[in-house]
């Protein structure tokens, strides 16, 4: 159980009626960031122009995220996830550096297959990352909806290595 300090218990009463999880002090609209690049990804096979869209993508804090959004509470976010209890916030930090590493190699690699127009290759190329970004976002909702175990960093470093294998990420592009 984490303790909260008077600054998050005051802010936590804030939370009620927001998409800002009062537990995590997270909220999910950040994901909508690796939607995109999902989408992106998958487009890809049947529309190979919108490559230039794909690689214009780029990893973005969860600060700059709200910052740049349309989101309601974007202000009260960021003011949040300054204060998130330290177990979620660094298991949610490992895992979107996870994310954003398997993202940005996926995008490295579609981009070779589609410059090679290797069809087979992109295929593979696009499917496992989507994947594994999928399964990665999910677990990250979990953190985010304070729905999984954050009691230790341990804890945090076995979920982002159940989360994303870096080994079967590896052998997507072999």
């Amino acid at each position: 159980m984490t303790i909260l300090t008077e600054e998050q218990l005051a802010l936590q009463a804030r939370l009620d009626g927001t998409n800002i999880n009062p537990v995590s002090f997270l909220a999910t609209d950040y994901l909508n960031h690796f939607n995109e690049i999902i989408m992106l990804m998958e487009m890809i096979m049947d529309m190979p122009d919108c490559i230039e869209d794909m690689v214009d993508w780029a990893p973005k804090s969860y600060p700059a995220h709200f910052a740049d959004s349309a989101f309601s509470d974007k202000e009260l976010a960021i003011e949040a996830f300054d204060l998130a209890p330290e177990p979620y916030k660094s298991t949610f930090d490992s895992m979107i550096s996870q994310m954003d590493l398997l993202a940005e190699t996926a995008i490295t690699e579609i981009k070779q297959a589609v410059d090679a127009d290797d069809m087979a290759a992109l295929e593979v190329t696009v499917q496992g990352p989507c994947r594994e970004l999928r399964l990665a976002a999910e677990k990250a909702g979990a953190v985010i909806n304070g729905e999984c175990s954050v009691a230790g960093q341990d804890e945090s470093d076995d979920l982002v290595e159940e989360t994303i294998d870096q080994d079967a990420i590896d052998a997507l592009f072999d």
